[in-house]
């Protein structure tokens, strides 16, 4: 095989492993890092706090106060966004529903984001140490509803002088609603009591996307303030429970929205809790999450809160934001870094660029689509530049390449049986032409350089919410495959669906590369061909892709045609005619 067709294949195919891993970047992993601070704050939590979805259990040797029992009741909060459902067993959270957003175009419900049919189990649930699960299973005593002004006031009266309050706050406006714990009487001494106060094991989940739900916490400076925000995969915990020490906030997210819960004043240095993270152990059975996503469902449950010494007679408050990972709305939270929720990946740069392009676009012609279109003829504009310089060189080297073959051929011939003679004897007769054939691989070359802008587009389209279900022609969702014909039979590897920006790319591209320079010289032909089949190959890699993405490359390669046809006529107008070439060296004899 010849050299340049083998660096051909090697460096498209590089191309491609490193765009596929780009794709899905790895995050760390769910485990304890090394470096974890010891664990040596006593916490019992139940199975009732690991699931959300088993009966209470009493750790063994609790025995929890009897208390009296109250009838189960349901209070809707609600304001123009939120709508909270609280109820008394556990005087927890049961869902929370975003009244602003929908599933799906065309679903006039608003968003499940924590509900018992997306198995969240409750939020904000409350289980002290010394009363094992009695505080999450008994059903508390309503004593405030003033539901007009967003209050609910929930109250667990114990043995003796002991009770529990449990506040609830709503504004009238805004995705966060506060709750605070208050604790009463006379506590167990000898032994410090502590109580752990954790969100639903899981959050709605973004069916279709490339990205699984995250957990995220924030870490606070020895001074005080927020030093990093660190995001990790959902998944098994080794001993079941986690605790980071010097947390400021810890969140669930999925692709667009995110439970967020900050304990009141952990952002300074003498705060006395931890961040407290409860999951599955790793020992058990990976099916049923695995299941959980083919479901429309977030896999792994995890919840996320914090662990508080109990101090009679002291308020703790808690700020809950259950909302979307909106850039304006999380700004009005930069004291806090909750932006940072927003993962733009390694070119974040690039993305926030594009998006800053697009949302001017959309805000003059109210259209997405269109914006996305601009954002293409922007993009090619910088690159032509360097697509003309490339094509230049391309051009000037065949030509070059065609005055010296019959020169090549003789070569060949003379010295077909010794390989390293022959190669030597072609070097020799490429540097008196000044031809260089590694700078007509451009068509590898300019792949690379977009590479980043493509990273940068896919991440676009992940995050984006204000791309979500933004509609463009037939075009329901730019973020998910454009979804023209539902078949009543699956294609192999693609699926019950016929998506055409897929195959229109395709078709572009193919007539694209037809237009460029053919070369007669057959390891250009092999390159060709090669990029021909790449490109065919993308069609079937980005077939399930964001139709909004696909707009860019149909848009791209549609702009590339007309621009194939400017250089070259550009190019041929500017080249001048090769020199013939000298005659073919001769080897040198003794």
């Amino acid at each position: 095989m010849d050299r340049r067709f083998l660096l051909t294949i090697v460096t498209c195919f590089l191309v491609s492993m490193f765009y596929m891993q780009m794709i899905a970047p790895d995050r760390q992993d769910g485990a304890v890092p090394e470096g974890t601070p010891d664990r040596t704050v006593p916490v019992l939590v139940p199975d009732t706090i690991v699931r959300g979805d088993s009966p209470a259990v009493v750790p063994e040797g609790v025995v929890a106060d009897p208390v009296e029992q109250f009838p189960e009741r349901t209070i809707h909060l609600r304001n123009r966004v939120l709508d909270i459902e609280v109820t008394t067993v556990g005087a927890a959270i049961r869902s929370v529903v975003l009244q602003e957003y929908r599933e799906s175009i065309g679903d006039d419900s608003p968003l499940l984001f924590i509900a018992p049919e997306l198995e969240s189990g409750p939020a904000m649930v409350l289980s002290l140490e010394e009363e094992g699960a009695g505080l999450s299973s008994i059903s508390w005593e309503v004593i405030e509803e003033e539901l007009e002004q967003g209050r609910l006031v929930l109250k667990l009266t114990l043995s003796g002088d002991r009770s529990v309050t449990r506040t609830y706050q709503l504004p009238d406006d805004g995705y966060e609603v506060s709750t605070s714990v208050r604790f009463e009487g006379n506590w167990p001494e000898g032994r410090r009591a502590y109580y752990s106060i954790l969100g639903a094991s899981r959050i709605r989940f973004d069916v279709g996307s490339r990205w699984p739900n995250q957990w995220v916490w924030a870490s606070r400076m020895g001074s005080g303030g927020v030093a990093k925000v660190n995001h990790e995969d959902l998944g098994t915990i080794p001993s079941g429970q986690r605790i980071e020490r010097a947390s400021v906030w810890g969140a669930l997210e999925s692709n667009y929205f995110a439970q967020v819960i900050r304990a009141v004043g952990s952002d300074e240095s003498s705060f006395d809790g931890s961040l407290l993270v409860v999951g599955e152990k790793t020992d058990v059975s990976e099916a049923r999450w695995k299941s959980f996503k083919g479901e429309g469902k977030q896999g792994w449950p995890l919840r996320i809160g914090f662990l508080r010494p109990v101090v009679p007679g002291r308020e703790d408050v808690y700020e809950i934001f259950f909302g979307p990972k909106d850039p304006e709305i999380l700004a009005t939270y930069s004291r806090y870094e909750y932006k940072e929720l927003i993962d733009y990946g390694m070119l974040g740069w690039i993305v926030r660029f594009f998006l800053v392009l697009m949302r001017a676009v959309e805000s003059w012609t109210a259209s997405w689509g269109i914006a996305i279109i601009g954002l293409t003829f922007l993009v090619r504009a910088v690159l032509h530049p360097m697509n003309r310089k490339n094509q230049r060189t391309m051009q000037k080297q065949q030509k070059k390449m065609a005055r010296i073959k019959p020169q090549m051929e003789e070569i060949k011939k003379e010295y077909k049986n010794d390989k390293v003679k022959q190669n030597q004897m072609m070097q020799q007769l490429f540097k008196e032409n000044d031809v260089n054939p590694a700078a007509m691989f451009g068509g590898c070359l300019m792949l690379f350089w977009q590479l980043p802008i493509w990273i940068a587009l896919i991440n676009t389209f992940t995050v984006a919410i204000e791309l979500r279900q933004a509609s463009f022609f037939y075009i329901e969702d730019l973020t998910r495959p454009d979804h023209l014909l539902e078949l009543s039979f699956s294609l192999p590897l693609l699926g019950p669906w016929f998506n055409l920006l897929p195959l229109l790319y395709v078709v572009v591209t193919l007539i694209n590369q037809k237009m460029m320079p053919q070369s007669d010289d057959p390891q250009m032909k092999a390159q060709q061909r090669m990029m021909t089949f790449m490109m065919v190959a993308f069609g079937f890699i980005f077939y399930d892709f964001a139709s909004g993405l696909l707009l860019y490359f149909l848009t791209s390669a549609t702009i590339g045609i007309f621009e194939q046809r400017i250089i070259r006529r550009d190019v041929n107008a500017a080249v001048p005619d090769v020199p013939r070439p000298v005659p073919a060296p001769k080897a040198r004899r003794g």
